[in-house]
């Protein structure tokens, strides 16, 4: 699993030292402080490995996941030289630490190419400059290089994550049957939920409704597929009286969150999560079953899950979790990005907070789910 997480030279993460990440992340702070641009370095390694069958040998800045332009573009303003990289420290001793530093590639500038690979301080990119090896064929010096990548058990992790997007799509009420679609490729937006679903097992399905009816006391799903027509319609019922309903006719949070629950019951041991504002369109208790629902799939599964949110109630759900002893202290984490200024400059600072076992945070910064107590002393 992935404990420590830096950024160099990525967009707003000019010098982002290592922080510390843990099976389930929150990532929380005012807006445009960098939140996305950490899940963002995640995302793209991510697509990389998946469009090329395991090797981080060429960085794909657009791709499945995230299509943010050229790879220039990405580079910190006034970085010299012009290069991004990321860091990892993991649980797995044989790559306990991994460097990896890109520069634009000279040939197709909207991709990155990997300049460095450092495993356990050592270089281990066949043809670097500071590589041990000897002068073979330029061929098999590559193949080596990404046979080596393929072994990096961590991060191929990020080959079978799980992303819900920000700007994610309720689930449509019909859609047109993809049998080049993988099975449990949901999308970014969640554009292939219905596709999805006509793959799942009879437990997965039963998980998925047993899960939205707890968060969201009551809830019935079906889908019916049209193998004539080549299409699959889903029905809802917000309660559990198993009638069948269109999305339209039924509360929006409803076919809004089915992505998100789905990813979780799909996600396999060891998989990585990501997910943005999973609050969006819930009520606080749905919030709350939320998190608590996330915690169990996390523990059950060991899934590693990086959430990025803007409300109290999902962060509370977390530290409620610590508090009532079904979460470790050490496997939670809350990231809390701010900016700040230096020398008239100013920068992105992410602090790890500091979490107890009874769910506080000990010495919470101005911005930490204050706004509450703000308003209420106007009030009062």
């Amino acid at each position: 699993m992935i404990r420590k997480i830096g950024i160099q030279g990525f967009k707003a993460l000019r010098n982002l030292q290592p922080k510390e990440v843990g099976k389930i992340t929150l990532l929380t702070g005012i807006n445009g402080r960098g939140k996305s641009t950490f899940l963002q370095s995640l995302l793209m390694l991510s697509q990389s490995l998946r469009s090329a069958n395991g090797s981080l040998l060429n960085l794909l800045p657009n791709g499945e996941w995230v299509s943010l332009g050229i790879f220039n573009e990405l580079v910190s303003v006034g970085k010299e030289p012009q290069t991004i990289s990321f860091e990892f420290e993991t649980t797995t001793e044989q790559e306990e630490s991994i460097d990896l530093t890109y520069e634009a590639n000279n040939f197709k500038e909207s991709l990155g190419e990997l300049i460095s690979c450092t495993i356990n301080g050592m270089e281990s990119l066949s043809g670097s400059s500071e590589s041990d090896g000897g002068s073979g064929d330029d061929e098999e010096e590559s193949q080596s290089s990404l046979l080596s990548f393929r072994d990096l058990t961590e991060l191929n992790r990020l080959q079978n994550m799980f992303y819900v997007a920000s700007d994610r799509f309720a689930a449509k009420g019909e859609e047109i049957l993809n049998e080049a679609l993988r099975p449990n490729y949901l999308g970014a937006q969640g554009q292939y939920v219905l596709n999805v679903l006509s793959h799942c097992s009879k437990q997965q399905l039963e998980k998925l409704e047993s899960s939205m009816s707890h968060i969201l006391e009551g809830a019935h799903i079906s889908f019916k597929t049209d193998s004539i027509n080549n299409r699959i319609s889903l029905f809802i019922d917000s309660s559990d009286n198993g009638n069948d309903f269109r999305p339209v006719n039924v509360g929006y949070g409803y076919s809004y969150i089915l992505s998100l629950l789905l990813s979780l019951v799909l996600a396999n041991e060891n998989d990585i999560v990501i997910i943005e504002n999973p609050e969006a369109h819930l009520h606080p208790q749905a919030q709350s079953r939320l998190m608590e629902y996330l915690v169990q799939v996390s523990n059950e599964k060991n899934v590693q899950c990086f959430v990025e949110t803007h409300s109290d109630h999902i962060i509370n759900g977390l530290l409620v979790s610590l508090k009532e002893q079904k979460l470790n202290v050490e496997d939670a984490k809350i990231l809390f990005f701010d900016r700040k200024n230096q020398d008239e400059q100013s920068y992105i600072d992410v602090s790890n907070l500091e979490l107890t076992q009874y769910g506080r945070v000990r010495r919470p910064p101005k911005g930490f789910c204050d706004q509450y107590g703000i308003d209420l002393r106007k009030l009062i």
